[in-house]
């Protein structure tokens, strides 16, 4: 279970249900406290992510898409949520991408996509996000 504490330690709200063998790995509300994110281990670097809502308490998968694995994501401004996937067969050559989520209306387009070298998930890294529109 997922659950949230008031800060004077009083209300407990149930907001999601975790699967109950597995661990989670990381858990992370967004900037305006109305979703969380988290994903958890499947194996030693990925696994299955989800966004809960708050308000709603409806929880979706973040990336559903066949042949796709999770690795990590980052909250942004305005509910985007930023993740990074792999796309590839174990011991082979495989492409990673970089995915904008709108939370919202959860519409997803592919930001940046590169090519990796076999077993190596992690080669491409979110550092930082500016928003263009609002310098």
């Amino acid at each position: 279970m997922i659950y949230t504490l008031s800060r004077d330690g009083k209300t407990i709200e149930i907001l999601g249900q975790a699967i109950p063998t597995t661990v989670i790995r990381d858990i992370k509300w967004s900037l305006d406290e109305n979703y969380i994110y988290y994903a958890y281990w499947d194996t030693i670097e990925t696994g299955p992510a989800y966004i809960i809502d708050k308000n709603t308490k409806g929880t979706k998968e973040i990336c559903i898409s066949r042949g796709y694995t999770f690795l990590t994501g980052y909250w942004l401004p305005n509910n985007q949520f930023a993740y990074i996937v792999y796309k590839g067969e174990q011991d082979q050559p495989g492409v990673n991408e970089l995915v904008l989520l709108d939370v919202k209306d959860w519409t997803a387009k592919t930001i940046f996509k590169t090519k990796t070298n076999k077993n190596q998930l992690h080669k491409l890294n979110f550092i930082g996000w500016t928003d263009l529109s609002n310098p």
